[in-house]
C-alpha cells in the first residue's frame, strides 16, 4: 500500500532546511507542536483509569451526584412506545460468552461489551426479553472492575442506552412488577460513574462522545427516575448540538456513517423526552428540531431505496451503516425511511449530491478555509466523489478498515484512496503530518470554493501550491445521460507529474488497460481521457491497476480495483476524463 503522508512530511521539512523565512513563519506551529506533545504525555502518564486527556467542562453546572438516590422499583409510567411489533421468543438461551470474548482490535474487545445483542435480538426474528436480561445482570456480577477497559465511559454509555431502548421496547405486560432492582441500580451506577469521567477535550477537538454522555444521562435519568440525571444530559444537549451539528443538519465530523449514528442518539432522547415530559415540552421540541434537520441531512446521503449511498470518512465500530439503518427503521418508522426528493444539485454544509436519471454524485467539499478548527472524521479527500449508476456503487470510498495503524487502514484514509489527482505525489490538500493528525499553518493553509452548475459542480482550492508549481487546481463534474465527464484544470508554469486515482465498487473484478474498460458485474465503465498530451498521443499516459480494499463495515476488508493514471506535463493543462456506463456483458 502507498499513501501521500511521507511525501507531505519530506515536502514539509526539506522546506524547513532550505528556506530561512519559512522555518521563521513556522516556528509557532512547531513550537506548539512540541508544547502540545509533551503536554499529553504528561497528562496521560499522571489520568487515572479511563481519564486520559479528559477534562471537565466548565460551561456544565457541577452537580454532587448524577445518579439516583432512591432507585426507583415501581414499574416507569413514562417510557416510551415503539411502533415496532416484536414477537416474543420464550424457547432460546442468550450466550453471554459471546459478548465477554476478547479479539485483538481493542474495539473489538469494547463492542462486545457495549450490549449491542439486545438491538440484534430485537432485529431478529424475536425476542428471548427474559434471557436477555439475564445477560444484563450476568454481565453486572461479573464485570464491575472499573478499571477493566469495558468500563471507559462511551462504552458505559452505550450499554445505559442501548439497555433502556430495550426496556422500553417490551411488552408493557412483562413490566408489570417493575424493572428489575439490579438493572435500575446497574444505571445509577453507571451515570455515576460517566458524570466523573466526562468525554469532553475542550472547544477544539471532536467531542462527538460528549454527545453520547449525553444520550445515557437523559435515557437512563428518565429509566431509573433521576431527574438530575435528565437535566445535566440536556445541559449537554443544548451546549454542544448547536456547536456539531451544521445549519444544514450535517455533523461536522464529515463521516457519512457518524451522521447515522448521532441521528440514532438524538432521536433516542428526543422519544424518551416526549415520553416524559410530552411532546410540546422545550426540551422535546429543542431535540426534534435537530433530528428533523439531521433525518433530511442523512436521506441526502442515501440512494432512493434508502442504502447508504457510500461511507464516506471513518466507518464506527458500534455499529454497521446497514444496521444503523435498520434500527432508525424499526425503532423510528414514522422517521424513517426518510426519502431525499431533491432532483438536480442540492448542497449543505459542504456535503453535495447530484442527481440526474440514473446517476447521482456525491462528495464532500467544505468551503471556505483549511485546515478546520477542530479534528474530523474525514480523509484526505478533498474534490473527491462517488458515483452510483441505478443504484450500483461505481466509484466508491474506502471506509476505514480499522483505527488501528495497519498498513490498509492507513492508506484507506489517504488521499491515494480517493477519486482525486495528486501533484508530484501530493494530495490536493494538505495531509496529516502525523496519523494524529497535525497541520502545521501556514503551510497548509488554503482556500475552497465550490460553484453549482446545472448538472454538475466545480470545486476549486489552491491547496497544491503550498508545495508544487501548481497554484490553482479546479476540478469541474457533469453528469452526462449513463455517464458524466471530470475535467481538472491545473494553473501555473513548469513540469509536473499528475496521478489521477479511481476506485470502483465491489462489483467490478477487472480492468482491461487496453480498451479502458472497467469490467463489472452485469456492466462495465469506459474511460475515455483527452487533453493530457499532443493531440492523439497516448503512448505517455501510464495505466497501473493497484490492488485496493473497501471498507463498508469496520473490521470488513473486500478487494477492489484501484485505477492509477499517470502523465508528466507542463503547466498550464486541462484533462478531461469521460465515464461512460456499458450495460450487458464485457
Amino acid at each position: 500500500m502507498s499513501y501521500t503522508i511521507s511525501t507531505e512530511q519530506r515536502a514539509f521539512i526539506r522546506r524547513l532546511a532550505t528556506e530561512p523565512l519559512f522555518l521563521f513563519m513556522h516556528l509557532p506551529a512547531l513550537e506548539s507542536a512540541v508544547v502540545r506533545k509533551v503536554r499529553n504525555k504528561v497528562v496521560l502518564a499522571l489520568a487515572g483509569p479511563h481519564r486520559g486527556r479528559k477534562i471537565w467542562p466548565q460551561w456544565l453546572v457541577a452537580a454532587e451526584h448524577a445518579g439516583a438516590s432512591q432507585p426507583a422499583v415501581s414499574p416507569p409510567v413514562n417510557l416510551p412506545t415503539y411502533p415496532c411489533r416484536m414477537r416474543e421468543r420464550v424457547n432460546d438461551s442468550m450466550d453471554i460468552s459471546e459478548v465477554r470474548s476478547a479479539d485483538v482490535d481493542h474495539e473489538d474487545y469494547l463492542a462486545r461489551h457495549r450490549w449491542g445483542f439486545l438491538l440484534e435480538q430485537m432485529l431478529g426474528n424475536g425476542v428471548d426479553w427474559r434471557a436477555c436480561l439475564r445477560a444484563c445482570t450476568q454481565w453486572t456480577m461479573t464485570m464491575s472492575d472499573t478499571a477493566d477497559p469495558a468500563w471507559e465511559p462511551y462504552s458505559a454509555c452505550e450499554r445505559v442506552a442501548n439497555l433502556a431502548v430495550f426496556l422500553a421496547a417490551m411488552p408493557a405486560p412483562m413490566r408489570e412488577h417493575g424493572i428489575p432492582r439490579e438493572m435500575i441500580e446497574f444505571i445509577d451506577r453507571s451515570l455515576t460513574w460517566v458524570y466523573g469521567h466526562l468525554e469532553y477535550y475542550g472547544p477544539t477537538e471532536t467531542n462527538n462522545h460528549i454527545l453520547n454522555n449525553a444520550r445515557a444521562f437523559v435515557l437512563g435519568g428518565i429509566v431509573g427516575g433521576n431527574p438530575s440525571a435528565v437535566s445535566r444530559g440536556m445541559q449537554i444537549f443544548r451546549r454542544c448540538l448547536p456547536e456539531m451539528i451544521q445549519s444544514g443538519g450535517f455533523l461536522r465530523e464529515r463521516s457519512s456513517h457518524y451522521q447515522l449514528v448521532v441521528l440514532n442518539w438524538v432521536l433516542d432522547a428526543w422519544r424518551f423526552v416526549a415520553a416524559a415530559e410530552g411532546p410540546d415540552a422545550d426540551d422535546a421540541r429543542f431535540l426534534a428540531g435537530f433530528a428533523e434537520r439531521m433525518r433530511t441531512a442523512a436521506s441526502m446521503l442515501c440512494e432512493r431505496g434508502g442504502s447508504l449511498s457510500a461511507v464516506i470518512g471513518d466507518v464506527s465500530p458500534d455499529i454497521t451503516p446497514a444496521r444503523a439503518l435498520d434500527r432508525l427503521a424499526l425503532l423510528y418508522s414514522d422517521w424513517w425511511p426518510h426519502t431525499y426528493c431533491s432532483e438536480g444539485f442540492a448542497a449543505a454544509d459542504g456535503w453535495f449530491r447530484l442527481s440526474k436519471g440514473d446517476e447521482m454524485i456525491l462528495g464532500n467539499f467544505p468551503e471556505g478555509r483549511f485546515p478546520c478548527d477542530f479534528p474530523t472524521h474525514g480523509h484526505s479527500d478533498h474534490t473527491s466523489f462517488v458515483w452510483s449508476h441505478a443504484g450500483q456503487e461505481i466509484l466508491v470510498d474506502p471506509g476505514r478498515h480499522r483505527y488501528s495503524a495497519d498498513e490498509v487502514s492507513a492508506a484507506q484514509v489517504s488521499a491515494v484512496s480517493h477519486n482525486l489527482p495528486t501533484v508530484n505525489g501530493l494530495s490536493p490538500l494538505c495531509e496529516s503530518m502525523r496519523r494524529g493528525g497535525w497541520w502545521p499553518v501556514p503551510y497548509a493553509s488554503a482556500e475552497l470554493r465550490a460553484t453549482a452548475l446545472t448538472d454538475g459542480i466545480v470545486m476549486e482550492h489552491d491547496g497544491f501550491a503550498r508545495a508544487t508549481p501548481v497554484s490553482r487546481h479546479s476540478r469541474r463534474i457533469e453528469l452526462r445521460d449513463c455517464g458524466l465527464q471530470v475535467i481538472d484544470s491545473f494553473q501555473g508554469s513548469g513540469p509536473v507529474d499528475l496521478s489521477f486515482y479511481w476506485h470502483f465498487g465491489e462489483a467490478f473484478r477487472n480492468f482491461d488497460s487496453s480498451r479502458m474498460l472497467a469490467i463489472g458485474d452485469g456492466g462495465n465503465v469506459r474511460l475515455d481521457i483527452s487533453g493530457t498530451t499532443a493531440e492523439g498521443d497516448r503512448n505517455r499516459l501510464q495505466v497501473e491497476l493497484l490492488p485496493g480494499c473497501i471498507s463498508a463495515e469496520y473490521g470488513r476488508m473486500a478487494p477492489s480495483i484501484r485505477l492509477r493514471v499517470r502523465c508528466s506535463v507542463r503547466l498550464p493543462v486541462t484533462i478531461a476524463t469521460q465515464f461512460s456506463w456499458v450495460a450487458g456483458a464485457s
